[in-house]
């Protein structure tokens, strides 16, 4: 709903080429801050943090999700190179590139550097096209020998011992069903495709792919007796969205997609933007759609995709009437007093809170994780800027309240901490009765509190139950 009114928004406001084109520039500046703390990371610098081992993550703090970030910020930076005639936007654009590709690459995410390889070659074919020279044929055809080439080389020597020095090398050549990341994922594609045949119409409902995971879960995808893989998430746009939303939603969705790509190329046949530009564009969503059949949407990719969203609206309201619409909306100072105090609400609500909550979970599990008293204190003040439906952090909570029963036992400070787990992880299962995951952790937690009271047993029990009867393939 954020993301509609965000799109709403930017194609209500931003009405001439010139706005969008300084719309585009915010997102670049965004893209190179965040660029800079990922160099930082590279290169070990002090003030950026790394916690993904020698994958770069950004900010954003993974790398699959930086590799989708940095494919829209590496397009939408090749759209403006063919728009503008300025040497120093064009060096700047060039620069963000190469550097955005450079850190892409050591992301080490293989749908996302795939996809960039889709979208350069779209975006050559659209040059190519657009000067149809010698010169630019010879580009394009040279693009394409070029990745053929290395494609060749990296799986034919993909069992080289100097490969395995470098890792985005060895990454890409373990494509495979052999390769164990490979294997989940087939396999998590299959159990979706599954719970599709099962419900084929209308799907699982939105967000609901990890009670068709469990239902229809696989045994196979167990490493060891430790493993428990839980996906919420398909990672892949194509099965996610036929398992949640059906044939028709998938019909949609494809749709949308389809859209896009055709508003873009009729823009440049409108002489509204470039052929080149509008190759840059569609290289973009192209790009985008290949790396989301290995991973998913996170708000720093699906931002950027609506932004791409209002460009396209734009330009489509501009080749129907072949100007640039007049909008004015006006101003009534009465109406902007009266919002004053609704925004105010809306502020403390929807920003301010999520900022405190989000500030005592880190005290509890970060500062304050070797007193028991004090993280107490802080997942109770965290609790109290929550939403009452806020499952993500009582299982935060039941994780660590269960860790400092392992460390410590029934012990006289453990106790307060793992009573107020239980009750709270109980409103848990009345909010999804369908989560597997809470009904055996909680189980989990009751066995290891049984000393408190004996009840704990039976209710531990009659959790595990609950818990086969909604995922009876699983060993848990």
């Amino acid at each position: 709903i954020h993301l509609v009114l965000f799109f709403c928004i930017i194609s209500l406001f931003f009405r001439t080429k010139k706005e969008w084109h300084e719309l585009l520039h915010m997102a670049l500046i965004a893209g190179a801050l965040q660029s800079l703390y990922a160099l930082g990371q590279y290169f070990n610098l002090s003030f950026a943090l790394k916690t993904t081992g020698e994958r770069i993550g950004g900010s954003i703090g993974n790398p699959s999700f930086l590799g989708a970030y940095l494919l829209f910020i590496i397009f939408i930076a090749a759209y403006l190179f063919f728009e503008k005639s300025s040497s120093k936007q064009k060096f700047f654009y060039i620069a963000l590139i190469l550097i955005d590709a450079f850190l892409l690459w050591h992301t080490q995410t293989r749908g996302a550097i795939i996809g960039l390889v889709a979208g350069a070659i779209v975006l050559a074919f659209a040059y190519a096209w657009s000067h149809r020279g010698k010169i630019s044929k010879i580009i394009f055809i040279a693009t394409l020998c070029f990745f053929a080439c290395a494609s060749i080389f990296i799986f034919a020597n993909k069992n080289a011992e100097w490969m395995k020095n470098y890792s985005t090398l060895d990454r890409l050549a373990s494509i495979s069903k052999s390769d164990v990341s490979a294997r989940n994922r087939l396999i998590v594609w299959k159990v979706g495709l599954n719970a599709f045949f099962e419900r084929p119409i209308l799907g699982w409902g939105y967000e609901n792919f990890y009670i068709a995971f469990n239902k229809h879960f696989d045994p196979a995808l167990a490493q060891d007796i430790g493993s428990h893989p839980w996906y919420d998430r398909a990672h892949n746009v194509v099965v996610e969205i036929l398992v949640t939303m059906g044939f028709f939603g998938f019909v949609s969705f494809a749709l949308i997609f389809f859209w896009i790509i055709k508003i873009f190329w009729q823009s440049q046949k409108e002489r509204l933007i470039s052929q080149t530009s509008a190759g840059a564009l569609i290289g973009a969503i192209v790009a985008y759609g290949i790396q989301n059949l290995f991973v998913f949407d996170t708000l720093s990719s699906y931002i950027m995709l609506f932004v791409l969203l209002g460009l396209c609206a734009y330009l489509e309201m501009s080749c129907k009437i072949k100007k640039t619409p007049k909008f004015s909306i006006p101003l009534y100072p009465v109406l902007v007093a009266l919002s004053i105090p609704v925004v105010a609400v809306c502020l403390w609500y929807f920003n301010v809170h999520p900022v405190l909550k989000n500030y005592y979970t880190v005290q509890a599990v970060t500062k304050h994780k070797t007193d028991v008293a004090k993280m107490l204190k802080n997942f109770k003040q965290s609790f109290a800027y929550s939403p009452s439906n806020d499952q993500e952090l009582r299982f935060i909570l039941i994780q660590h309240a269960r860790d400092q029963a392992m460390l410590r036992g029934m012990a006289p400070e453990t106790i307060p901490l793992i009573t107020f787990a239980l009750s709270e992880m109980e409103k848990s299962i009345q909010v999804d009765k369908y989560a597997a995951q809470n009904y055996i952790i909680l189980s989990e937690l009751y066995l290891s509190a049984y000393t408190l009271n004996p009840k704990h047993i039976d209710r531990a029990q009659e959790l595990a139950l609950l818990a086969q009867k909604e995922a009876p393939k699983r060993y848990q």
